[in-house]
């Protein structure tokens, strides 16, 4: 017999059969061509064949040639075996010799069952939905090589397979079967939809094996319930996971199940063939929990959420609780980083006092603290001074994390901003973060209201996440009124998402801002309001509760007394006496005319009153200025030592 020569097969070979028995989804009229890649994952129509010289290209991986490289590209066999194959379908040969006519032994490298009718094992018959015959799938095995599968149309005239698909309409396996059922088992083969015939159940599959399912599938399994069987190996789990998010949105319920003890790239008829029975597949798939795909919304009625525990942890009590927020709105000057600063170490210290004497601290709390406007020379400056007039402040500082860098901005819409802090949150064990302006941490308009919203919707996704609250600084409009929940600059959209507002007013004296500031509560999401109350900035930065400078009056001078003898016996006593006889000593009024005085300074908030261990004569306890809160008799050395250093 003559040497078959490539040119020869070329000559013969019919192009556009060869590429549509190799591509089902071959399309194209004319010379061109075009197909999914088969060389990659191509989700279009990449791959491009010319009909009348066979070359190929395809326009996104690249791939080129003749028909002789696609085919050994294709299926991994070298030249002389690609020359004997193509040969056959040229009709110039039997398949099975190596170019001259003569038997030649298959090659290692082509581990590919030849798709000949010689080796056909199985044909799967595909049909519509009537019950009529579309298409078969051909499986072809040849001992000690992988299996081959084809498409091939049966011609009812010529009694022959064709062997393309082109035109044909695709539909899954068992498509009949499909339709009567309710629960349908998905896998990868249609060897295995027939093993699950066995077991009475009904099962389908796409052509092809995995990775192509099409999503003209989809609505053969509307409203039914569907569980996938995936192959153990990665493009079995890859397709069951695409199959799963195409089927999602019309099937009654999604299930993926991971059958038990499975060999690697074994299926469920190797989980069948080694004891798996029907009763056991049937308990899986009970037991699998539902597919839904990682942007799903979970749901509860309100039935079942009212049966769930759910407590108001506060971080403040009565002021802001985990996971919410606080935003402090004052003019500019007024203070409000050096509130935020003062509010932080008191934080640190934790205790019943809390702020001001009137929001106790569930325990010492660790904060971010984040701003944009002041230097580190500047931050450290502060805090040494509030440091200085309040020593007992000063292990507190363990308990504030800023930046390397102390100044910081960025969007709370970026991700990678987002992150950072997550990550600063749960490294550091914090429980609360502040954002000192809100200005510098969103690029918005701050007056649009949908944009605001989302930059804060963001920053409720970081405190859920890193399970902190949150403190922010805002600044008021220059003509701000007092007569609305939100009295902030910009879009009313702050305030609708704040939990909770505090308000800084300046307090006017004869005109002129003096050093005592008002802060109203405006806005309590899950807490009473407090009522007004006042705070006095003093040169030190501290900011202790006082009384309304306004409302002074007849016992404003004897309580200034008091504050006086208070500051000369250093801030703090062991023993109310010690204060009663400086008062007296100051005034020559006798005893039950300085205890008055005294009460009354306790009751503007001028000074405060500790109760100490109950003695012989009384309960013990002392007198402290408001900034010395934290003040027990016991401490007293610790904090001489703090003030000290």
């Amino acid at each position: 017999m003559a040497r078959i020569e490539k040119k020869d097969v070329l000559d013969r070979l019919d192009f556009r059969a060869f590429y549509g028995s190799e591509l089902p989804e071959l399309r194209g009229q004319g010379d061109e061509m075009n197909a999914p890649c088969p060389f990659h994952d191509d989700h279009g129509h990449h791959f491009y064949a010319n009909a009348k010289t066979g070359f190929f290209k395809c326009q996104r991986c690249n791939a080129e040639g003749d028909v002789f490289r696609f085919f050994q590209d294709r299926h991994g066999v070298d030249f002389k075996d690609a020359l004997n194959e193509l040969a056959t379908r040229a009709g110039l040969g039997n398949g099975n010799g190596n170019g001259n006519g003569q038997k030649r032994q298959q090659k290692n490298g082509d581990d590919h069952a030849r798709p000949i009718l010689a080796n056909k094992t199985a044909f799967y018959h595909y049909k519509d939905e009537q019950d009529q015959y579309l298409f078969t799938t051909v499986r072809f095995e040849e001992p000690g090589k992988k299996k081959t599968f084809r498409q091939w149309c049966y011609d009812f005239e010529r009694k022959e397979y064709d062997q393309t698909i082109k035109g044909v309409r695709l539909v899954p396996y068992n498509l009949p079967d499909v339709l009567q059922a309710n629960e349908i088992f998905l896998v990868e083969g249609e060897k295995d939809v027939e093993s699950l015939r066995a077991f009475g159940l009904v099962g389908s599959c796409n052509p092809m094996g995995a990775g192509k399912w099409k999503d003209d599938y989809n609505g053969h399994f509307a409203g039914r319930h569907v569980v996938i069987l995936e192959d153990n190996d990665d493009p079995g789990r890859e397709h069951g996971a695409m199959v799963a998010k195409a089927l999602y949105p019309v099937a009654a319920s999604v299930k993926v199940v991971d059958l038990p003890d499975l060999p690697e790239k074994g299926d469920i008829s190797d989980w069948i063939i080694t004891g798996g029975t029907k009763d056991a597949l049937l308990a899986l798939a009970d037991q699998a929990a539902a597919w839904k795909p990682s942007w799903a919304m979970d749901c509860v009625s309100a039935a079942d959420f009212m049966k769930v525990e759910i407590v108001l942890t506060p971080l403040v009590d009565g002021l802001l609780n985990e996971r919410e927020s606080l935003l402090i709105c004052g003019p500019s000057g007024l203070g409000k980083s050096v509130l935020t600063l003062n509010m932080a170490l008191a934080c640190g210290l934790g205790g019943d006092a809390g702020l001001w004497g009137m929001f106790p601290l569930v325990r010492p709390l660790r904060t971010l603290f984040i701003q944009s406007e002041n230097s580190a020379a500047g931050t450290q400056a502060r805090l040494r001074k509030i440091i200085q007039a309040m020593p007992e402040m000063a292990p507190a500082l363990e308990n504030i994390i800023m930046p390397q860098n102390i100044r910081m901005t960025g969007e709370l819409t970026d991700e990678d901003f987002q992150r950072r802090i997550v990550d600063a949150c749960r490294r550091f064990f914090v429980d609360l973060l502040v954002l000192d302006p809100l200005i510098s941490f969103h690029g918005q308009d701050e007056n649009d209201n949908a944009s605001m919203r989302r930059s804060l919707d963001c920053l409720t996704a970081i405190c859920d996440q890193a399970n902190v609250g949150t403190i922010v600084v805002h600044h008021v409009d220059k003509q701000t009124a007092d007569n609305g929940v939100f009295s902030g600059r910009g879009a009313s959209a702050i305030g609708d998402w704040a939990a909770n507002i505090l308000l800084m007013k300046p307090v006017e004296i004869d005109g002129e801002r003096s050093n005592v500031i008002e802060l109203l509560h405006q806005k309590a999401r899950n807490f009473e309001a407090a009522k007004p109350f006042f705070l006095e900035r003093r040169a030190d930065l501290s900011m202790v509760r006082t009384d309304n400078p306004k409302k002074r009056g007849k016992d404003a001078e004897p309580i200034q007394v008091v504050v006086a003898a208070l500051e000369g016996l250093g801030g703090k006593v062991g023993r109310k006496k010690d204060l009663y006889d400086a008062v007296a000593e100051a005034t020559g009024k006798p005893d039950t005319s300085v205890r008055r005085i005294v009460q009354v300074a306790v009751a503007q908030c001028a000074i405060h009153e500790w109760v100490g261990e109950k003695r012989s004569r009384g309960m013990g306890g002392g007198y402290c200025l408001p900034h010395f809160r934290h003040f027990r008799q016991n401490s007293l050395a610790e904090i001489e030592r703090y003030k000290d250093e």
